[in-house]
């Protein structure tokens, strides 16, 4: 019993060391980058493989310039798998066999020559110069050399935007952005916005100088002041709207009038355009100041805020009308509509329906009635109103008169005499009859 326990615990062990045992490696893959100047070596390779590089000559951290350079490769197997005997291992594209020895195998490969230094001797920078609620510049550009430098900017502030008018330095540190490849040589000159820099310190390969700005200029002016709003018009409440039509991008603007209440005729009414300058923008003194497009009153409150006002025009109304039309007569149909229609200014208005009370049979006026004329006279001038002032006169008569709220309906009334009373023939013969009776037999005429 215990050999068979023994002889399956063998088994076991044999099976897992099947199990474990790694792949053998007859083909891989390895790139090797060609040196560059100042660049760091770069190595892959395949799995189930090891590669070590040995270089000639040496090195530190980065390839040095103007140097030939022979790379010696060891390739082994990784941990758990076994090289063949041949292996056919692709370099840098290139197949080749090669035969395992002592349990490896060493591959040689010579580079070309790396490229000379660009020496930097002479740098042209830009920093960009503060305007007001611009963000500041972290990094200056190169004009000379085009590439290899690199460059952090800080400033002598917690600004997160340029303030307007206020006085800013900057501290700039230029590097290469390879010291081997691009390597800043000594005496170097500098130039920074077209100014010669001599205080600068050179350490190494690291440049720092100070710039310091004028006062911060705004990044734009507001010369045009120019607004379309909505005019007066009678009976309706004023509006808030205001379009901008210049500096869009540096203004903003609100309108108020010196009215809350719906526009009435015969007043002139004042729009004020409240304008300011947006983050960074100005606003020039004696900007040109329009509202649609009539020249309006500047008032600069700062260079930021200023008003733009205008008094538009009174809207113009009817001072009267004289509108004839048939007086009620006892038995003649009533008109619905005027015969003539005068106002003044002329043709203000052109037309008016009458409507009549109490009401008509048939059309026709009845005797010894007061009867009431209302009139309707709408405007015919879309550019004049009626007001509550306008007189009417009805047949030269004055007529009490109400306006609708948009001003462009006036309504009059008028109560005309009685009309004639006329009586009914009948009614005459029956009492004539009856006086008769009375004569003759008093006793059968009932009073």
């Amino acid at each position: 019993m215990k050999i068979w326990k023994i002889v399956m615990c063998l088994l076991a062990v044999l099976l897992l060391a099947g199990c474990v045992s790694g792949a053998t490696i007859d083909s891989a893959t390895i790139t090797l980058n060609a040196p560059a100047t100042g660049v760091k070596e770069k190595l892959t390779y395949s799995s189930g493989i090891t590669v070590n590089v040995d270089w000639t000559p040496s090195f530190t951290d980065t390839f040095d310039p103007e140097t030939t350079y022979s790379a010696k490769l060891t390739v082994k197997n990784s941990s758990g798998n076994t090289l063949a005997n041949t292996v056919t291992i692709k370099l840098n594209g290139d197949s080749k066999k090669y035969t395992l020895s002592n349990g490896k195998i060493e591959i040689t490969k010579e580079f070309p020559k790396t490229a000379k230094a660009v020496e930097i001797d002479d740098i042209i920078c830009k920093l960009e110069e503060p305007k007001a609620a611009n963000t500041p510049a972290t990094t200056v550009t190169f004009t000379s050399p085009s590439s290899g430098l690199t460059s952090k900017v800080t400033w002598d502030t917690k600004d997160t935007k340029f303030v307007l008018g206020k006085k800013y330095t900057a501290t700039v540190v230029i590097e290469p952005t390879n010291e081997k490849a691009y390597p800043i040589t000594s005496p170097v000159t500098l130039k920074c916005n077209g100014d010669s820099i001599k205080d600068f310190k050179l350490d190494g390969q690291k440049i720092t100088f100070t710039y310091a700005f004028g006062e911060t200029l705004p990044k734009g002016t507001a010369d045009i002041l120019s607004f379309t709003v909505n005019a007066p018009v009678a009976g309706q409440n004023p509006s808030s709207y205001v379009r901008i039509n210049a500096h869009t991008d540096k203004i903003t603007a609100t309108l108020a009038w010196d009215t809350t209440s719906a526009f009435k005729p015969d007043v002139p009414y004042t729009a004020t355009v409240t304008v300011y300058a947006k983050d960074g923008y100005v606003i020039k003194e004696g900007a040109a100041a329009k509202i649609n497009g009539e020249t309006a009153i500047l008032n600069m409150i700062s260079n930021t805020k200023a008003t733009v006002t205008y008094t538009f025009d009174e809207i113009d109304s009817v001072a009267s009308v004289n509108v004839n039309f048939a007086a009620p007569a006892t038995g003649n149909l009533a008109q619905t509509a005027a015969t003539e229609v005068k106002t003044m200014p002329a043709d203000a208005a052109k037309t008016a329906t009458i409507s009549w009370s109490p009401a008509l049979v048939n059309g026709e006026f009845d005797s010894g009635i007061e009867y009431n004329a209302t009139v309707t006279i709408p405007i015919s001038d879309t550019g004049i109103v009626f007001d509550k002032d306008t007189a009417v006169y009805i047949n030269g008569e004055k007529a009490a008169t109400s306006v609708s709220k948009d001003y462009k309906t006036l309504t009059a009334t008028y109560t005309f005499p009685k009309t004639t009373f006329i009586p009914n023939p009948i009614e005459i013969i029956k009492e004539m009859f009856n006086l008769m009776l009375a004569i003759f037999n008093p006793a059968s005429y009932f009073f």
